[in-house]
């Protein structure tokens, strides 16, 4: 079948392929309503060791940022592993957070948690972030005082990265639309060219009943007799 011919079975079936377009933007309009955009929020916290005073002072211990090192790596990655855990996905559910948390580090050596929240509102974004950092240095905390680290040495979570408001993602919701009408179109030019099929089965089966009635060709069970008549 070439194109024209298409056309021309698009054409004589219009009544089918618009239905199927109908129930297309039906089903669209549905996935438009179920699908919700997507919330995200989230923050960079830096490990740091605190200032320290006294008579000689090093410039490490004048500036935190200076005292960034492999320790505070580690303090990050193994802060990373607890944020994912079970237990800190509990204690925020008793909390009332709803929405997917993650906390990812940074490629490098930086001492960094980033803190990543998905939720279905930009308020249960936000709501979210707060009480997963809060989950954060108080974790941060009962880790140092199990190890009775010294005051002078306590490693604090210092966000250095906090949003103002989330970020609205459509995307899923954007595919879904995508989806359902690439699949509607589909499946509407197929239905039309399916009752174009049957159309023609009709066509062809009443033209060789035609046929038979007018004599053309002789009926089924004058043919059986006569090949039997043969033998």
């Amino acid at each position: 079948m070439d194109f024209w011919t298409g056309v021309q079975v698009l054409k004589r079936q219009w009544k089918a392929w618009l239905a199927g377009l109908l129930i297309t933007a039906l089903a669209a309009a549905g996935a438009f309503l179920l699908v919700k955009p997507k919330y995200l929020a989230s923050s960079d916290n830096l490990m740091l060791l605190p200032t320290q005073s006294g008579v000689n002072i090093q410039p490490y211990q004048a500036n935190p940022y200076l005292n960034i090192s492999a320790g505070l790596t580690v303090t990050a990655e193994t802060m990373i592993q607890a944020m994912n855990g079970d237990a800190t996905m509990d204690a925020l559910a008793q909390e009332g957070a709803v929405g997917k948390y993650t906390a990812v580090g940074f490629m490098g050596d930086a001492p960094l948690v980033t803190l990543q929240v998905e939720a279905s509102s930009d308020q249960d974004a936000m709501q979210g972030l707060n009480l997963y950092g809060e989950q954060l240095r108080k974790q941060l905390a009962q880790l140092q005082q199990q190890a009775q680290v010294p005051p002078e040495q306590i490693i604090s979570a210092v966000p250095v990265r906090y949003p103002v408001a989330s970020t609205k993602d459509t995307g899923s919701r954007t595919r879904a639309l995508i989806g359902v009408i690439a699949v509607g179109a589909i499946l509407s030019i197929f239905a039309a060219f399916l009752v174009e099929q049957r159309r023609r089965n009709r066509v062809r089966a009443h033209s060789r009943e035609r046929s038979r009635i007018d004599g053309d060709f002789p009926p089924h069970d004058a043919l059986t007799d006569s090949s039997s008549v043969q033998q």
